[in-house]
């Protein structure tokens, strides 16, 4: 069964949101290290989601109040890894697709770590 937990930057499991790479990926494939920015301004929600006791993805949800697609709200997903599993893609998916949805948003864009501007983005 997948578990999925919400979280925000200091609460006392975001170490689970953290690290979730180093537990997805293993050793040795990761050729580059992954960017733990994050654009806290715009930073709704982390996700990070739990099966059989480990944490196999994460994802983050960002709102910035001014972010529209073809004049509706758009919110942002990023931060996004998770093992090669259809199930767990969509649980950690379906979570951000339906608190994007109580915010109001038509559109979700990603990967997108809130901002353009980040150093994740060429």
């Amino acid at each position: 069964m997948n578990e999925i937990i919400k979280i925000q930057p200091g609460d006392k499991q975001f170490h689970l949101f953290e690290t979730a790479a180093i537990n997805i990926y293993p050793p040795g494939v990761l050729q580059k290290q992954l960017s733990g920015g994050m654009n806290r301004e715009f930073l709704h929600i982390c996700y990070v989601i739990v099966k059989n006791g480990a944490v196999v993805g994460r994802a983050a949800l960002y709102n910035n109040s001014s972010l529209r697609y073809e004049n509706r709200k758009a919110v942002c997903v990023g931060n996004y890894e998770c093992i090669n599993d259809d199930d767990c893609a969509k649980s950690l998916l379906n979570a951000v697709v339906d608190d994007a949805a109580k915010l109001g948003a038509t559109f979700m864009i990603g990967p997108m770590n809130g901002s353009t501007w980040d150093d994740y983005r060429f």
